[in-house]
């Protein structure tokens, strides 16, 4: 008997947020929307990738915008700075991904 394990996995894309792209990006990670395929790929069978890239928060005043940041762990200096250069209310695009990863595998607990 096979036993089918399934893997969702949610991943920020390395060019996220892209109205910050002139004050700060964030550093890469090892696990992202442009690596995580084929990581995970690695271990399951079948790996399907749903990607996203629409404006999908909007910051609604400059206290919003330095609080998102703060949140996306940029330094308090750039928060500040970034905060007060940008118009408000700002529209943010989130790009990523949603990963789908299917495996199949024999069912060692099964009774025989």
């Amino acid at each position: 008997m096979m036993v089918k394990t399934h893997l969702l996995v949610a991943v920020i894309a390395r060019d996220d947020s892209p109205e910050f792209s002139a004050y700060w990006t964030p550093p890469v990670t090892n696990f992202d929307a442009e690596d995580a395929p084929a990581q995970i790929g690695r271990v399951f069978d079948s790996v399907t990738v749903y990607p996203w890239d629409a404006p999908l928060v909007t910051l609604p005043d400059s206290a919003a915008v330095h609080d998102y940041l703060i949140g996306r762990q940029a330094p308090a200096t750039v928060a500040d700075t970034t905060s007060r250069g940008l118009p408000a209310p700002l529209r943010v695009t989130k790009r990523g991904a949603l990963i789908l990863a299917t495996r199949s595998q024999p069912d060692t607990a099964a009774v025989p």
